[in-house]
């Protein structure tokens, strides 16, 4: 036990050493006086009457957290996690029924200080006690915890005078006047200043004289122009005004208009810039104080709106669209809108809008379609639905048209297909059931183990069928490379490890279900292994969602591949099911759906760890196709 104190002893004078200089303290304040301790007495191991003391140093940060002096240094009490370290020991374990020994005692001490005011006479002092840590175990004897107790201020402020000054200033451009500013300050017995107040605006006699005008309608019926006012006033630099003036008239154009008009006059005579219509025209005359003015024709009072006009024909957008499929070139259409123009006051009314073909280029360059007569064709239904030969007898009968096209390019002129109906009454489904049919192979020379292979059977009104083919599907292979010197002599572990590794094989439900594998493949040594090629096959079993584990079987491939060598070992994904039953829960796969909408697994293949499977709906008159992928293993 006591070693071990010795131990942390050490930590913690390390610790105390480098945070110490990391920290940066006030300039006119000691480190001691930001220190802050807690203290704790644990029992002593194996020593139910022994105690042992320690402390630990902190300060407070801004926000209200400690700060801990001494965190890191990897000295903890019995009591406390190891990550709650920052203690120091102050009195090493001994026996409490003889009595409690003191680590620490009361200090004091006293601050003499200047007077915040500069100008006072006198000083200020402050009585303070503290902590003050007598254990020798303890790297330095820091004191902690100060706390003033009594403050002594004698400070005297020195006399001073109330006094006052101001300035002048000039009004902006446009005013008369003045505006006088002031402030008060300290006058003290020797002359200086301070305590300055802000300047106050205490006069301002800027004033402007401004004129301002009244605009008012002739008195008196059927008079035309205007009567004009005018009056002065004194406007201040706070908006406000006074001292209005009384209204004078300074102008009168007031003058009886009267009117004759003129009918059914020509426009293109008399306006030919507007040719279009005819009017009423008006003329006027003015009299003032008697005596009347000419008259004169007065094209802005009509008395209908239909007088003379033009039709103004402008282009307001033009767009160029694409030539017709198989043809090269363009085609440029504008938009016209007409608009009439009036005379008098060119009020306007917006006639029509119409699409004008400016150009037009367009050229066949493709292939042309030059015939369409009807026709049939007969497929069989096996075909018609995507599935394998054998699934269905009958055939389907299509109607629609034959389609010639004429390529200009080539000269060539193709015909082809396309139906428009399609009769699948005849269409009968033979296959109803599948079952595995397994092969066992014998394992190539010098192997031992066994080889598993299956083809897929049905059974149809013709007998046996094969609708995957006759080529077998590798299901599992657990051949064991063996020497003619292992067959004569038990194999050393080294090289039964060797052969284990040589060709393994597992499924993809074996490899999910337990991790025994990848527990007994981070046990092979890797250092006596000679660098020849290592495989391991994985058969997909079962891959409907929560049957097989990815992230399991991709841990075993990356542990196989980092454990052997990328160079060295080769994974293959070796076979898929090949019936829809063993996707259930991918792509939206049911039970009740692949009854429902009637369907059957079209086709599998295999790209490095991913399976794209493929199935057909057959619940309609038209198969619908799907497909979707599976990621095995990365």
């Amino acid at each position: 036990m006591q070693k071990r104190i010795i131990a942390l002893l050490t930590l913690s004078i390390i610790g105390l050493t480098n945070t110490a200089n990391a920290y940066t303290w006030p300039a006119d304040q000691l480190y001691e006086e930001s220190l802050l301790a807690e203290s704790v007495a644990v029992t002593c191991f194996n020593k139910p009457h022994g105690q042992q003391q320690y402390r630990r140093l902190y300060t407070n940060n801004p926000d209200g957290t400690k700060n801990y002096i001494n965190k890191g240094n990897g000295v903890y009490t019995q009591s406390f996690s190891k990550n709650d370290d920052g203690y120091e020991l102050t009195v090493d374990c001994y026996d409490l029924t003889t009595g409690h020994i003191s680590d620490w005692d009361v200090g004091y001490d006293s601050q003499v200080t200047k007077c915040e005011n500069q100008k006072a006479v006198g000083n200020v002092t402050k009585y303070r006690k503290f902590i003050k840590w007598k254990s020798e175990n303890l790297t330095s004897n820091l004191k902690t915890g100060f706390e003033v107790y009594s403050i002594i201020d004698n400070c005297k402020a020195p006399e001073f005078t109330k006094q006052s000054e101001t300035q002048k200033q000039n009004c902006p451009s446009g005013y008369t006047g003045q505006i006088v500013n002031s402030r008060t300050y300290n006058l003290y017995s020797d002359g200086t200043k301070d305590n300055y107040s802000d300047w106050t605006k205490t006069q301002d006699t800027c004033v402007s004289r401004q004129t301002e005008s009244e605009w008012k309608a002739c008195p008196q019926a059927d008079y035309v122009g205007q009567i004009v006012n005018e009056r002065t006033y004194d406007l201040y630099l706070d908006g406000t005004k006074n001292n209005y003036s009384a209204w004078v008239k300074t102008q009168d154009s007031c003058q009886l208009m009267s009117t004759k008009t003129v009918e059914n006059y020509n426009c293109a005579t008399k306006a030919p810039t507007h040719p279009l219509g005819f009017t009423l025209e008006t003329w006027t005359r003015t009299i003032k104080n008697g005596i009347p003015t000419e008259w004169y024709l007065n094209p802005f009072y009509p008395v209908k709106k239909d007088n003379c006009y033009y039709l103004e024909d402008k282009v307001t957008s033009t767009d160029v669209a694409s030539c017709p499929v198989g043809q090269t070139g363009k085609i440029i259409r504008e938009t016209h809108t007409k608009t009439k123009r009036f005379f008098y006051d060119n009020w306007q009314n917006v006639s029509s809008s119409t699409s004008v073909e400016k150009e037009n280029t367009c050229k066949a360059t493709g292939p042309v379609t030059v015939e369409i007569k009807p026709g049939s064709e007969t497929v069989s239904c096996d075909s018609y639905y995507g599935t394998e030969q054998g699934t269905y007898t009958g055939n389907v009968s299509k109607t629609g048209d034959n389609i010639t096209i004429f390529d200009p390019v080539s000269g060539a002129t193709n015909t082809t297909f396309q139906a428009k109906s399609q009769d699948t009454t005849s269409c009968v489904k033979e296959i109803t059931t599948t079952t595995k049919e397994l092969i066992e192979e014998e394992c190539p020379a010098g192997f031992l183990g066994k080889i598993t292979k299956y083809l897929i059977k049905a059974e149809s009104s013709t007998g046996t069928v094969y609708p995957y083919g006759t080529i077998p599907i590798l299901d599992s292979n657990t051949c064991i490379a063996v020497s003619v010197s292992d067959e004569i002599n038990a194999p050393s572990a080294e090289h039964l490890q060797y052969s284990v590794l040589s060709n393994l094989s597992f499924t993809t439900t074996s490899i999910s279900k337990s991790d025994l594998i990848i527990d007994q493949l981070n046990k092979i040594d890797t250092s006596k292994l000679e660098g020849k090629t290592y495989i391991m096959n994985v058969s997909a079993d079962n891959l409907s969602a929560g049957a097989f584990d990815s992230t399991k079987i991709s841990n075993l491939v990356k542990t196989f591949k980092t454990k052997l060598g990328t160079q060295s070992t080769s994974v293959k994904l070796t076979s898929a099911p090949v019936t829809l039953d063993k996707y259930i829960g991918q792509d939206g796969l049911t039970q009740s759906r692949i009854a429902k909408e009637k369907l059957a697994l079209s086709g599998t293949s295999i790209d490095k760890g991913t399976v794209t499977v493929k199935y057909v709906s057959l619940a309609k008159p038209t198969p619908a196709h799907y497909s979707f992928t599976v990621k095995v293993f990365e």
